[in-house]
């Protein structure tokens, strides 16, 4: 979005038309998705993700973080600077499977920028980016290469600006056999990244362990008489991810044959059994070997762990009898 904007900007007056019309185009959907977040929580100035939240996850002070990423629930400007950091290395694995080598020759852009003016704007994304990460109560690790792409263009146009750089001096330092091997390292480099790298990382997230399968979709279709309600278990176990009932909820929730929502408290599960007293409830889980599911009951209910307690491993430096099981109430 960022690299869009700068395009458009810099074209004058037919630039912003054309910005003009991408904001007027999109308004009939952000319109839906106020209507829709009416629809369903009965207001439109909060997402279901603050809620699910409970706070900001942006800004320093105590209580800001979600989890104790290093050790409690505070956040500081000198987190805030590391996360920026911890954000360059994951980002260089996720996007090209070279830890900061993957960003030489983004370094090497400004050399190239001194002589031509027109690259300057595209390292204005570079510090909003990093404004926003240093802001941000988390690492962010987790959540995977989806804070990258968008961002990509920059980095794609500022790799580019940088291996021509580099390029210019190879060249005039060794002739054509200084362009040849800058050539042949960028593509051994990638072919290791290609046989190596990108089959490893696929094969940590296609297993039961985090994946989004339909493994809950037929186990309802084979143990739940419709139209039943089906409370999933987010287990430690990693798996089932919650989203493989999510993604075959309707829009509209209650004109399908099953409703997939997380399991809390039995009390808490009670309450959405009363809004959908003509649905028969379940429950769905798994015990690290093979998924159940059974009409529900108060004591299996019980048994299992509320989906809010889930948590990812806490920081190394608390011992394990100050790990949470949940997060408490910001101070």
């Amino acid at each position: 979005s960022a690299f869009l904007f700068i395009l458009l900007v810099g074209r004058g007056r037919k630039g912003l038309k054309g910005l003009l019309g991408i904001v007027l185009g999109a308004l009939p959907p952000l319109a839906g998705m106020l209507l829709m977040n009416r629809y369903f929580f009965c207001f439109t100035q909060k997402t279901a993700y603050e809620m699910s939240r409970g706070n900001s996850l942006l800004g320093f002070g105590r209580g800001k973080a979600m989890y104790p990423i290093y050790g409690d629930y505070d956040h500081t400007l000198w987190r805030g600077i590391k996360n920026v950091a911890i954000q360059v290395g994951v980002g260089s694995v996720m996007v090209f499977g070279w830890p900061l080598l993957s960003f030489v020759p983004l370094l090497l852009s400004p050399f190239r920028a001194r002589s031509d003016r027109r690259i300057l704007p595209l390292f204005i994304p570079l510090v909003f980016m990093s404004m926003l990460l240093t802001l941000h109560s988390w690492p962010a690790i987790i959540y995977g290469p989806r804070h990258y792409y968008t961002f990509l263009p920059v980095v794609i146009a500022l790799t580019i600006v940088g291996l021509s750089f580099l390029l210019g001096n190879m060249r005039r330092r060794w002739g054509e056999r200084g362009g040849s091997t800058l050539l042949l390292t960028i593509l051994g480099l990638y072919l290791i990244s290609f046989t190596l790298y990108v089959p490893w990382q696929i094969s940590q997230r296609s297993g039961p362990w985090t994946s989004i399968d339909r493994q809950p979709w037929l186990a309802a279709r084979e143990g739940a008489e419709p139209p039943a309600l089906v409370f999933i278990e987010g287990s430690d176990h990693g798996y089932p991810n919650l989203l493989s009932g999510y993604i075959y909820n309707t829009a509209l929730l209650d004109d399908g044959d099953y409703i997939f929502c997380a399991h809390q408290t039995p009390d808490e599960d009670l309450e959405m059994m009363a809004a959908y007293p003509n649905r028969g409830p379940y429950l769905f889980w798994y015990d690290g070997e093979r998924s159940h599911i059974e009409p529900w009951s108060e004591e299996r209910a019980e048994s299992l762990e509320p989906s809010r307690t889930v948590h990812p491993e806490p920081s190394p430096d608390l011992p394990p009898d100050q790990w949470p099981t949940a997060r408490p109430d910001p101070p």
